[in-house]
This record gives structure tokens, C-alpha cells and sequence, in this order.
């Protein structure tokens, strides 16, 4: 077992998920390898519109799940998500347009 690479990974995920981590950093992170990294990017707060578009058509259905969760995913991502036909990515996606549309 390469105990390195577990502490890279781990210091990697934790970065991903801090929102005080820079939004050049997430970007970087939004095209790690492993997916979990992905989906930590997606799902934190400063992560960019921009860098929330791309995770949006990310291979892996958990980061796009996360991506559908966050609160600076665009309305027009949203959309585009919803029609993928994921049930979970497609009701994530609608409970927040709903909640765009109440504020």
C-alpha cells in the first residue's frame, strides 16, 4: 500500500473541500483524476460558475450531483442537468431552481 499517496489524496480532498481554498486552486482540483476530488470541488461553495459548468458534464453521476446541489450553479446549468434523465441529478437540480426562484 503506497502510504503517500493515500496522505496526497487525503490532503487533496480536504483542500477541495475548504471554502476558503482559492478559486484558482478549485479550478486546478475540478480536473483532478479521482472523482472524489471532483465532487468535492462541485459541492464547495467557492467554486466558480465556470468551473461549475464543466463539473456539469463531468463522467461521474456524483459530481454532477454535487454540482446540482451548489448554490453557484447557474439557472441555465441546472436546466441542462434535469435533462440528463438521472432521476437524482434531475430532482437535485429542480429542488434548487425552486430555491433560486423563492429568493
Amino acid at each position: 500500500m503506497d502510504y503517500n499517496k493515500i496522505d496526497w489524496c487525503k490532503g487533496t480532498l480536504e483542500l477541495a473541500q475548504d471554502v476558503s481554498t482559492p478559486k484558482k486552486t478549485l479550478d486546478y482540483l475540478a480536473k483532478d483524476e479521482y472523482w472524489i476530488i471532483r465532487e468535492a470541488v462541485a459541492g464547495n461553495e467557492n467554486t466558480s460558475c465556470a468551473t461549475l459548468d464543466i463539473l456539469a458534464n463531468d463522467k461521474d453521476e456524483n459530481v454532477k450531483l454535487a454540482t446540482a446541489g451548489n448554490i453557484n450553479t447557474s439557472k441555465e446549468t441546472l436546466d441542462g442537468l434535469a435533462a440528463t434523465g438521472a432521476c437524482n441529478i434531475r430532482l437535485r437540480s429542480e429542488e434548487h431552481t425552486s430555491e433560486l426562484q423563492s429568493h
